[in-house]
């Protein structure tokens, strides 16, 4: 018990010295942990705050009205947070732009009464599509108009970002499976965001994501893991274009021990130098 106990208190310390070094690995893991154990919402966004400011060694000195992710990373880095900064303000105006020209091809459905109805109508039109790629567009835009304020979503981008600078993981940085990872993850904030609204909507208190997934099944019974794949790949093409991320070859072992060639994600030289990694 003794031995456990000082093990126990060892790694505690050994875990404190680290956030105290503002070690990038273990702050990524957390963040990861918070991630993967809440529901994406605002009461989460504002738990990752908190992490980093306490990794800044500032928390005594902000109030809960002043958590701010920047400012935080900022702490650590003032140089990636300005890269991050750039990039959310460049991904605003990235998302305006999509809504702007997906409202101007749309003609008649702009005439329908409000935005909920909209969205409904832009929600029935996936289910006609037959290319999936088509439908993966259909559904990006889908998600934009949706997670409102758009930070979250913005957040959940740049986050990736981050995953990839603190992971030399070969395979945790495939494209296939962070396309598929990203893919997911934005669907689920999509579909919270929809059960909010249609609680909203309905006056509803009793409803949670499982009610909401149960009775909007057919639709999400359309989305295959096909669709989910270019969905995260398209979000992802926006990182790239910022020159955040690119695209490299590289070789690794297969299930069967030979060596394959496999497309990952890296961290770009910009990123590189303002992270210093």
């Amino acid at each position: 018990m003794k031995i456990f106990q000082l093990k126990k208190k060892k790694e505690q310390e050994n875990d404190d010295n680290t956030s105290l070094l503002g070690n990038k690995y273990l702050l990524y893991k957390k963040i990861k942990w918070i991630l993967e154990n809440n529901q994406i919402n605002n009461d989460t966004q504002i738990k990752i705050e908190k992490l980093l400011i306490d990794y800044s060694g500032k928390l005594s000195n902000l109030d809960s009205k002043n958590y701010n992710f920047f400012d935080a990373i900022g702490s650590l880095n003032i140089e990636f947070k300005n890269i991050l900064i750039d990039s959310h303000n460049n991904l605003i105006d990235i998302f305006n732009s999509i809504l702007i020209r997906y409202e101007n091809s749309e003609g008649d459905s702009n005439n329908l009464s409000n935005e909920t109805d909209k969205t409904e109508n832009l929600k029935k039109s996936i289910e006609d599509i037959k290319s999936q790629k088509e439908k993966a567009k259909k559904l990006k835009i889908l998600i934009i108009k949706t997670v409102k304020p758009h930070d979250i979503l913005i957040n959940r981008l740049l986050y990736l970002v981050i995953f990839i600078i603190n992971n030399n993981n070969i395979e945790k940085r495939n494209c296939v499976y962070l396309n598929d990872l990203l893919g997911t993850k934005l669907l689920d904030l999509y579909y919270y965001y929809e059960m909010i609204e249609y609680k909203k909507k309905n006056n509803i208190k009793d409803y949670n994501i499982t009610d909401w997934k149960e009775d909007n099944k057919d639709f999400i019974n359309l989305i295959d893991n096909t669709i989910t794949n270019i969905l995260g790949a398209m979000f992802i093409e926006m990182l790239i274009g910022m020159d955040l991320l690119k695209i490299i070859t590289t070789k690794d072992l297969n299930d069967n021990n030979e060596i394959t060639k496999i497309n990952i994600y890296n961290p770009s030289e910009k990123d590189r130098k303002g992270f210093r990694c």
